[in-house]
């Protein structure tokens, strides 16, 4: 993540340490996050019904990549364009080619693979698909 402008390296940590779905990390607000509960208040979802997740859970612990964020509007933006990143995975492709040219046995991966990290670490840690309703899965 050293190798990624603070915006892309923010989400990335964002992502890998809450288990959120890419849109909901790239569009995250300051207003979004309730430090009182330690918890991210998502709005808007996939599903259209609104959550809110923990960001201190046994998958991770986003607590830096929350604080480390601005203080008004979009938590991470584009140091391009001032905005929400529009093609985000693009962006996290261009940093990991520039650092295949470097480190050739740099290991690849997607965005959304951050999520499933997210989900084998919960598990590992000794808690269910169950525990994880509302993070990682629809709530019955």
């Amino acid at each position: 993540m050293q190798a990624a402008p603070a915006g892309v390296a923010g989400i990335l940590g964002v992502l890998a340490m809450t288990g959120m779905r890419l849109a909901e990390a790239v569009n995250l607000a300051r207003s979004q996050i309730d430090s009182k509960n330690q918890q991210i208040l998502l709005p808007k979802t996939k599903t259209s019904r609104p959550r809110a997740i923990a960001w201190a859970t046994p998958g991770g612990d986003a607590t830096y990549f929350l604080e480390s964020g601005r203080k008004q509007g979009l938590l991470y933006v584009s140091e391009a364009t001032k905005e929400a990143y529009a093609n985000f995975s693009s962006n996290v492709g261009q940093v990991q080619r520039r650092i295949l040219k470097e480190n050739p046995f740099f290991p690849r991966f997607g965005v959304h693979d951050l999520r499933h990290a997210f989900a084998l670490r919960w598990l590992k840690s000794g808690e269910t698909f169950i525990d994880s309703r509302g993070i990682l899965v629809k709530a019955a």
